[in-house]
């Protein structure tokens, strides 16, 4: 009967244990109630999807949106704040794919894309100096439609903890500008954030 005793203490011990470290199980990555500290890249696209239909909802737009023509918008890529971010896994050509898509697609704005520019020239210059195009055809110097808005968005990112809570995340901001005037005509923030509490034995 003695030895019972110290073989009792010791399971009692290992049922402890176990019970105060974490588990780890295989499942559906799919599930949505699996929670883990990463922010992973649905999470933005999310809160992006939600700040465009902010932005084309807003009362600040409705002069714009009541336009007989639709305003012209140039869409810059999401910029990664460095200071804030050495290591993402983020992508933010697909969310500013992703946020383009969804203000074409909005029919509020006609979108003149920044980046085919240098494309669009050379292709201007062929048609009109290289002798192989149809005059009559060939597209004109001076005819593009000048952008009316510019939107722009940046990620910062930060990772904050005390002795008992640990806070990650992300900061998405979108701004939609007036080229001309230079006014801000709209702006939202909003944070993607995951909070852990200390357990037993740390983090």
């Amino acid at each position: 009967m003695k030895s019972i005793l110290p073989i009792s203490i010791l399971l009692l011990g290992s049922l402890i244990l176990t019970g105060c470290t974490s588990k780890v199980r295989t499942v559906d990555p799919s599930d949505p109630t699996v929670q883990t500290m990463d922010i992973n890249q649905a999470d933005i696209n999310d809160a992006a999807r939600n700040m465009v239909n902010s932005m084309l909802n807003s009362p600040s737009l409705a002069s714009v949106t009541a336009r007989a023509d639709k305003p012209t918008i140039v869409i810059l890529p999401v910029r990664l704040d460095a200071t804030s971010l050495t290591n993402s896994n983020i992508n933010t050509e697909a969310l500013t794919t992703l946020v383009r898509g969804q203000v074409i697609n909005s029919g509020t704005f006609q979108f003149v894309d920044k980046t085919r520019r240098n494309d669009i020239a050379d292709e201007i210059w062929y048609q009109q100096e290289s002798g192989a195009v149809k005059q009559s055809t060939a597209a004109q110097v001076g005819q593009q439609i000048g952008a009316d808005y510019i939107l722009e968005g940046t990620l910062s990112g930060f990772d904050d903890f005390n002795q008992k809570t640990r806070r990650v995340g992300y900061v998405l901001t979108l701004t939609l500008q007036d080229i001309e005037s230079g006014i801000i005509t709209w702006q939202e923030t909003q944070q993607i954030a995951k909070e852990q509490k200390k357990g037993l034995f740390g983090w």
